[in-house]
């Protein structure tokens, strides 16, 4: 069992990120530069909160400004996701701030964000990826929780997340539901 009582001199500021010798990490998200994604998801900026390397999750703020398409995209992994501002439409209805998002993985769909942008803090499994003109998953496009520390730490965006371990591997995960296994 980790000690996690900590000192008053080891607490965060209220404006610092910071991360604990015990495992734990405080994020100020105002803290936190906005990162852009490059290539297809072009006018999306995240922040990365958090990754837990042995399970593939990335933890992060998206924030799509106003009008702009999330272009059909691929689920390797489900997604969870709380709307924290703003709004946007997809083909389950208009979803507005305060509405929380449950995707499955093996799952193509599109969304357009409303005049106000919006805002999401999404738990992602495994990774996302754009759509082919075939129809199908875009694996050489998509990105997973090592693609977007990488943008983060360019960014200066990652200094509270530690880097991968030695022992992380990338998962194969550019399949199709019925090939993925973890590495």
């Amino acid at each position: 069992m980790k000690n996690n009582m900590v000192s008053v001199a080891d607490r965060a500021s209220d404006d610092e990120t910071k991360r604990f010798s015990d495992g734990a990490v405080l994020v100020r998200p105002d803290s936190l530069p906005w990162t852009p994604i490059p290539g297809w998801a072009e006018g999306i900026d995240f922040k990365l909160l958090n990754v837990v390397w042995d399970r593939h999750i990335f933890v992060v703020i998206l924030r799509l400004h106003p009008g702009m398409s999330a272009v059909g995209h691929y689920h390797y992994g489900v997604a969870h996701a709380w709307v924290l501002a703003g709004d946007f439409t997809y083909e389950y209805g208009d979803v507005v701030a305060g509405s929380y998002l449950y995707e499955e993985d093996d799952l193509v769909h599109e969304a357009v964000a409303g005049p106000n942008g919006t805002t999401v803090m999404a738990v992602m499994f495994d990774g996302i990826g754009p759509v082919g003109e075939d129809g199908k998953p875009d694996r050489e496009n998509a990105f997973d929780c090592l693609f977007m520390y990488n943008l983060a730490k360019e960014n200066g965006a990652a200094n509270h997340i530690p880097p991968p371990p030695a022992s992380f591997k990338k998962l194969e995960l550019w399949r199709t539901a019925d090939q993925y296994e973890y590495a």
